[in-house]
């Protein structure tokens, strides 16, 4: 079975009228996780910007990153709005044997065999 983070953010009420409120994403991540057999927890940045990477719970989950098996969230966005950053993230997915997939997206996604991102 495998061990997932599932990763939620949102920045203002905008994001809400348009379905990524916080409490969407959860229910997407939890659902595709029952689904997949997957063990998870989850991490919520609300009220914060993708714009930088100091964000309370994603340092907490990067932190962990040895754990897990997956990061997953709903798009690329609600991870990172920063190409630069969202490739850091990749390479350090990559360098603790994690991969991440965003489940709305399917081009975001390196548990694949070519393990490519393209963001």
């Amino acid at each position: 079975m495998k061990y997932v983070a599932c990763y939620c953010r949102v920045s203002h009420d905008e994001q809400v009228k348009f379905g990524l409120s916080i409490e969407a994403q959860k229910d997407a991540l939890i659902k595709y996780c029952k689904e997949h057999n997957y063990t998870y927890e989850l991490y919520v940045d609300e009220g914060i910007s993708a714009s930088s990477m100091k964000r309370p719970s994603l340092q907490a989950m990067l932190s962990k990153l040895k754990v897990f098996d997956i990061v997953l969230f709903t798009k690329l966005d609600r991870l990172s709005r920063n190409v630069l950053d969202a490739n850091n993230i990749n390479k350090m997915l990559i360098e603790n044997n994690c991969t991440m997939k965003a489940i709305d997206e399917d081009d975001i996604d390196t548990s694949t065999a070519d393990r490519n991102v393209y963001v």
